[in-house]
């Protein structure tokens, strides 16, 4: 039993190494796992957990496009991709409570850096010092998940962010 164990660990370890080294990698050269989420999907949806508890989700539609998020398990930020459907990276960037921030990188089916949008670009303040904001004046830690608190950003008519508080 205990060689059983050993066994699994392992297995779960080179799982989690190699998704840490996919995506490490020169992201040009990032290729979504077609075949596995193929096999795995449930209605066009492939839902996993890594092994250090991030949740992953993986969806794929009608124009053959894949599209991948990952939320860290104690965090509000993530990351976004998607890919084409020959499986290469088309899309990545970071979000914050599902919103993009960041600098998102757009590439064409060869891999080469085509676009790249700046979302924080026109806000007044950035999401640390929004952070640093909500501690020190309202005594809130929106970094804290546990605490069901709802963050969101847009134009209404201006750039602003809106927060919402169990």
């Amino acid at each position: 039993m205990k060689r059983l164990f050993a066994i699994y660990l392992v297995l779960n370890l080179m799982v989690m190494v190699s998704y840490a080294q996919k995506t490490i990698v020169d992201n040009k050269s990032e290729i979504f796992d077609i075949k596995n989420f193929e096999l795995h999907m449930v209605s066009g949806q492939y839902n996993f957990i890594l092994p250090n508890g991030d949740d992953v989700q993986q969806v794929g539609n009608k124009n053959n496009m894949y599209v991948e998020r990952t939320e860290k398990k104690s965090s509000p930020y993530g990351y976004y991709r998607e890919f084409f459907s020959n499986g290469k990276l088309k899309t990545e960037g970071q979000t914050f409570y599902s919103f993009m921030i960041g600098t998102h990188k757009y590439f064409n089916e060869n891999g080469a850096l085509i676009n790249s949008i700046n979302f924080d670009q026109g806000y007044d303040f950035s999401i640390d010092d929004l952070v640093k904001k909500m501690n020190s004046e309202f005594h809130v830690n929106i970094l804290d998940k546990t605490l069901r608190i709802i963050v969101s950003r847009g134009a209404y008519p201006t750039l602003t962010y809106g927060i919402a508080i169990p």
